[in-house]
This record gives C-alpha cells, sequence and structure tokens, in this order.
C-alpha cells in the first residue's frame, strides 16, 4: 500500500500544474489524490496555453482550483477524524499534508495573477493566505514525527520551500496604493495583455 501510495503522490506531484510561464506542459493534468481538482486544473492550463487568456477567467478559475483543494484537505481531515479503517494512517497523513500543499501552490497561484494584474493587495492577501496550509503541513509533520515516511518527508521539504518562495514573492510586491503594474515574480503566469 505504501509503494502505491508513493507513486501516486509523485505522479500528483509533477501533475500540480506549475506556475507556468509561456507554455502548458503537454500533457493533461490529472490529480489522483484530490480527483476533483482535475478538470479545473486542466482548464486552467488550457487558458494560459491561450494567447490572451480573459484575467476574469483565469482568475476565476484559479480560485475554484482553491476549493476544489480546500475541499480535498477537509476530505482528508475527515478521514483522520473518522478513523476510516479502510485506509492507512500513513497514506492519510500524506494525503493531508498534499492536499494543503497543493492548496498552498493555488493560492500563490492566484496571489500571482493578482499581481500581475496590478492590484498588490489582493495579491498580499493571497501570498498570506498560502502560508496557513504550510503550517498546517508542519504540524502534522510534527504530530507524526519519527514515523514519517520518505513521502510525507518530501512534503514537509516542499512546504518549507514553497513558503521561502511565497514571502520572497510578497516582499517584491509594490506597496499598496503605488501606481503601475508589478515585475512578476519568477515562476509566475505570465500576464495578459
Amino acid at each position: 500500500m505504501r509503494t502505491l501510495f508513493k507513486i501516486l503522490v509523485v505522479v500528483a506531484l509533477v501533475a500540480q500544474p506549475a506556475l507556468a510561464g509561456a507554455q502548458q506542459a503537454a500533457s493533461p493534468f490529472v490529480d489522483e489524490a484530490c480527483p476533483n481538482a482535475t478538470a479545473l486544473g486542466q482548464h486552467l492550463n488550457e487558458l494560459n496555453a491561450q494567447a490572451k487568456p480573459s484575467n476574469d477567467q483565469l482568475i476565476t478559475t484559479a480560485k475554484q482550483l482553491v476549493d476544489a483543494y480546500r475541499s480535498c484537505a477537509q476530505s482528508y481531515d475527515r478521514d483522520v477524524h473518522g478513523k476510516n479503517s479502510d485506509q492507512s494512517t500513513d497514506y492519510v497523513v500524506a494525503h493531508r499534508m498534499y492536499a494543503r500543499l497543493a492548496l498552498a501552490r493555488s493560492l500563490q497561484r492566484v496571489a500571482a495573477y493578482n499581481a500581475q494584474l496590478g492590484d498588490p493587495a489582493a495579491a498580499k492577501a493571497n501570498y498570506d493566505a498560502a502560508l496557513k496550509p504550510l503550517d498546517e503541513i508542519e504540524s502534522i509533520g510534527g504530530d507524526v514525527g519519527g514515523t514519517m515516511e520518505g513521502s510525507e518527508r518530501k512534503l514537509l521539504n516542499e512546504a518549507r520551500d514553497l513558503r521561502g518562495t511565497l514571502q520572497s514573492a510578497e516582499k517584491a510586491l509594490p506597496a499598496s496604493g503605488t501606481a503601475g503594474a508589478t515585475r512578476p515574480p519568477a515562476g509566475s503566469p505570465r500576464p495578459s495583455p
């Protein structure tokens, strides 16, 4: 079971939509750990591949993806609290961590879109919001401590790396009320004209 889970986590992490530049990967987005995010991830990738995607559609779809990952994380929380006997504790712990990491990445994506549209206040709010699921990953990791599997350690390390990326991107934002568009952080989706 653990080997299958590790493969699923690796597939899900690779499939997680990158904060892409001009073109998305040709492979379709599939998230087996959070299947409710699959269609939204595919749609967002399709929008980003367009020459002139609609800013409204990008933001709306990215926010829907955030909601999908929030729902996924809550579902795994219910499995833990309900002591679902069909799934091992390691499986649920790693999925709880993964769903939160995907949630934080989705919030990062919304923040990057906000920054590109010249709304540093909304970008800051979303970068800050992305820190909460990362804090929760730290808490989950602390709860399992020495029994943490390799895939769980990988997720914890990725969460720590993402925290640094979020903090750097937030520092790069202009002060609220500053006129003009911002320079997007490295790895951000491209702006629409």
